[in-house]
């Protein structure tokens, strides 16, 4: 590694070090009420998906088992 690099690894490591130390001031300056509707948006989100998760679980699921079982069926039948 040259002086170039180093020096520049250094800086790099600086500015994380920095803004992750600045991170308190950071988010005290965000208006409550922008923190209390992204907290809503996502229970809305986790909301949704758990009602596609659901119709997943409780629709798809069997049905790939269902298919499977009649195009086994079908097999026997044509092979008779």
């Amino acid at each position: 590694m040259t002086n170039g690099n180093a020096a520049y690894q250094f800086d790099y490591n600086d500015e994380i070090i920095n803004n992750f130390c600045n991170y308190q001031k950071k988010i005290q300056e965000i208006p409550p009420d922008l923190l209390e509707t992204t907290l809503h948006a996502l229970s809305a989100q986790q909301a949704y998906l758990f009602g596609v998760v659901s119709y997943f679980n409780e629709f798809t699921v069997p049905f790939g088992r269902r298919s499977m079982h009649f195009w086994r069926r079908k097999k026997i039948k044509i092979k008779l």
